[in-house]
């Protein structure tokens, strides 16, 4: 091969590939800056190592999917454990209670899942009378002002 040789490593690559994935489901820009190389680098690789283009989909899958799990239970609500722990001024635990938390529905994650899920459906439709673009455009109105002159009285009409 002609050129300078590859900056891959396939015993790091594939793991970190997946990892940058998991951390913030990283775009190929965001891959090439974590690694130091140009995003045209991180396509080639793709394209050469399959162990790589493996990593990166299942990186993107798992994150996409925590995302969407973590959605769908802010759209539902759902029920977290919690503890506290209460210690004396020696610092030894002499009690702990449990209990159970209700975090309720939030109608925004709902309308975001709905959104997306069943667009047809649930995604703001644009008002038909409103052609320039804005949504949020008031229907135009027609004033009409009549004055009256000050110097006729209003009984000599």
């Amino acid at each position: 091969m002609i050129g300078r040789p590859t900056k891959y490593d396939p015993a790091t690559h594939p793991e970190r590939a997946f990892k940058l994935m998991l951390l913030n489901g990283a775009t190929l820009e965001h891959l090439a800056a974590g690694f130091g190389v140009d995003p045209s680098t991180v396509d080639d690789w793709i394209a050469a190592h399959e162990e790589f283009a493996i990593a990166i989909e299942n990186g993107r899958t798992i994150a996409d999917a925590e995302v969407a799990h973590g959605l769908y239970r802010r759209a539902v609500g759902y029920d977290r454990k919690c503890e506290k722990v209460f210690k004396n001024a020696k610092g030894e635990v002499v009690k702990t209670e449990h209990w159970t938390e209700h975090m309720p529905p939030e109608s925004q994650a709902a309308l975001k899942w709905l959104n997306n899920r069943q667009p047809d459906r649930w995604r703001h439709q644009k008002d038909p009378l409103d052609d320039d673009g804005d949504d949020m455009a008031p229907l135009p109105v027609e004033v009409t002002v009549k004055v009256k002159s000050a110097r006729v009285r209003a009984d000599a009409e």
